[in-house]
């Protein structure tokens, strides 16, 4: 007689939309990585040519381009100011669209202001979402560091953003300050 094949158990496999959209949302960190990555390296890139540019029109440029995207960007009402500053335009765009993107990913809301102080002009980013630790805020310049790495996959980002800016104000000869209140919110200042 002939002795019948114990039936193997079944093994789940999962559905195929779950599966597609696993490799989706992987693809995406993974361009996302790439695309952070390339602007670092050219964010430390010196070849893009400078330019003479009022500060304040570019800001106002910024900010309405984000408001005009339907997204939670004001400039703060301030006296009106014109400042000319030699720069490489496309790093400092990139710089100011990072910082504002991080207020727009933890509080759904930027605010910008343009000032000036002793050493010259200053661009201010603000939010009110959840604030920076005391103990995280001298590692939040660098590479890849992510203050709440449990909510990465819902924020989204590499840690890569605040770097960017970094490299490029330090390329301007210019410096970023950060002041942050848990609950309250973060400023961040770049100072030419």
């Amino acid at each position: 007689p002939e002795k019948e094949a114990a039936a193997e158990p079944e093994k789940e496999e999962a559905e195929p939309e779950a599966v597609r959209d696993k490799l989706l949302e992987n693809g995406r960190q993974i361009q996302d990585m790439v695309t952070q990555s390339i602007e670092l390296a050219s964010s430390l890139n010196t070849t893009e040519k400078q330019a003479l540019m009022d500060i304040a029109a570019f800001v106002e440029s910024v900010t309405d381009d984000y408001a005009d995207e339907g997204r939670r960007v004001t400039l703060a009402d301030s006296t009106p100011l014109s400042f000319t500053v030699r720069t490489r335009p496309t790093c400092l765009r990139r710089c100011l669209s990072n910082l504002i993107e991080n207020a727009l990913k933890y509080a759904g809301s930027a605010e910008v202001a343009l000032s000036r102080d002793e050493h010259g002009p200053c661009i201010e980013v603000r939010d009110s979402g959840p604030g920076i630790p005391p103990e995280q805020r001298a590692r939040v310049f660098e590479r890849f560091y992510r203050v709440d790495k449990s909510h990465s996959k819902e924020t989204g980002g590499t840690g890569l953003g605040l770097s960017i800016v970094k490299h490029a104000v330090a390329y301007h000869g210019g410096k970023v300050t950060l002041d942050s209140k848990v609950g309250k919110g973060t400023t961040i200042t770049v100072v030419f």
